[in-house]
């Protein structure tokens, strides 16, 4: 704001005339760093989105655009440098007619503002417990703790085989990230683990299924069921949910086979055996002469099994008594009631023969 004051001392005052202009200048340099072409359709909007721009701030780095349409074809910068500056002069113009004066002028001029978009910095990768890093990408998860600087040559799916995070991880943490990952800004931070996810940055690993030893392959995790004949050595990447639907087995059984694994399956380690099958018992062929069912039902049946079942479960090769009631969400005191013929040792079991497992 330019300020100009008239101060005048004398005995015999008359009022000075007074013309003052004001001359405002408003300047605007781009300095574009990256430009691409707009595709038939686009909008201002969508375009400005794509890039993870406001459209006020795509509109600053294309000055003299009109929107809402995009020409399909035409380049429209995307990342660069807005500086803009407001110069204000004063000019004065006065008349006095007293006898002594004195004519103050005071003026002020000019700031100037910077929009800056996304600019080229070196690559690192980074983990923190509060202050974000800068500068990131838009609209990433709220509860993000772990960053990536995106590096030259970076692609969505190099960063998510780095950190072993899956596509939809890194999608649904960096939701701004376009799905054909054209968008990445070099010199950004992008989000790569976030509070309650465990990532590594350990190389992955080949996943192996293993027959057993006598003690198993290892490395194993610890406390693993001693009954285990079956393992599974955890990869990059691997949670507790993708290991159950891969080996075909329940959350119960992985729980009861690794119990050291917490609920939360945030304590997986990179590269030890876990057990995904147990042989608590061997089931046997069915001796030459057995006894009537004494239940309706399917058959063959194993005998003694209670009047009143209504359920019933075919014995298949590798079954255990503990893996029927996992299965079946069963007590053990139950299956002993309804199956009174399996001794306790669960080691008469036949093979192809129905068992009750519900009332």
């Amino acid at each position: 704001m330019s300020r100009t004051s008239l101060l005048v001392l004398g005995l015999g005052l008359i009022a000075p005339q007074l013309v003052s202009g004001l001359a405002l200048q408003a300047r605007q340099t781009v300095t574009c760093d990256f430009s691409t072409a707009a595709n038939t359709g686009d909008t201002c909007t969508s375009f400005a989105a794509e890039w993870g721009l406001t459209e006020a701030g795509f509109e600053a780095l294309n000055p003299g655009i009109v929107c809402p349409n995009l020409v399909g074809g035409q380049d429209y910068c995307v990342i660069g440098d807005v500086t803009s500056a407001t110069t204000t002069t004063t000019t004065s113009t006065t008349s006095t007619l007293a006898t002594t004066s004195s004519i103050k002028t005071t003026t002020s001029t000019t700031s100037s503002t910077t929009t800056k978009g996304p600019t080229t910095t070196s690559t690192t990768a980074t983990t923190t417990t509060s202050a974000l890093p800068s500068p990131t990408q838009s609209g990433l998860a709220s509860n993000c703790d772990a960053f990536h600087l995106v590096a030259s040559g970076d692609t969505c799916a190099a960063i998510e085989t780095e950190y072993s995070i899956t596509a939809a991880e890194f999608s649904t943490w960096n939701p701004a990230i376009n799905s054909t990952c054209g968008n990445l800004f070099l010199g950004y931070y992008v989000c790569v683990g976030v509070t309650g996810v465990v990532t590594t940055t350990t190389a992955p690993t080949t996943s192996t299924t293993t027959t057993a030893t006598s003690s198993g392959p290892s490395p194993q995790m610890p406390s693993l069921i001693s009954t285990c004949d079956k393992y599974y050595q955890v990869a990059s990447g691997d949670g507790c949910d993708s290991i159950e639907t891969a080996e075909d087995i329940t959350a119960a059984e992985f729980a009861l086979w690794n119990p050291y694994v917490d609920a939360a399956c945030d304590n997986l380690w990179l590269g030890y055996y876990i057990c995904v099958g147990v042989a608590t018992v061997t089931t046997t062929a069915a001796p030459t002469t057995t006894s009537t069912a004494t239940s309706t039902g399917p058959s063959p049946q194993m005998p003694s099994l209670i009047s009143t079942c209504d359920k019933y479960y075919q014995v298949a090769s590798g079954d255990g008594c503990d893996s029927i009631e996992t299965k079946e969400d069963i007590t053990a005191a139950e299956f002993a009631l309804w199956n009174p013929y399996v001794d306790a040792a669960c080691d008469n079991l036949w093979l192809g023969y129905y068992i009750c497992v519900g009332v």
